[in-house]
């Protein structure tokens, strides 16, 4: 029996236009909180939240703000 939880689809151009705005703002939240200061690499950070982003897209996240607030809420200190 097959699963009753959507695929992502990744050819939905709202879905990637969504990810690539929540990927921008959350971006820019991260730069002015400092997050990147003393990193090297800015491309592991740049990957790391385009994984996340992409996880809660596949888990039915689609709307930008929402995607934005629940991505920098993972990069939030414990």
């Amino acid at each position: 029996m097959g699963s009753s939880r959507s695929i992502l689809d990744y050819s939905d151009p709202e879905i990637l236009a969504a990810i690539e705005l929540a990927f921008d703002d959350a971006w820019s939240v991260l730069v002015k909180r400092g997050v990147l200061v003393g990193l090297i690499n800015h491309f592991e950070l740049k990957a790391e939240l385009n994984q996340r982003l992409v996880n809660l897209a596949s888990g039915g996240v689609t709307d930008t703000d929402e995607l934005t607030r629940q991505v920098l809420v993972s990069f939030s200190p414990a």
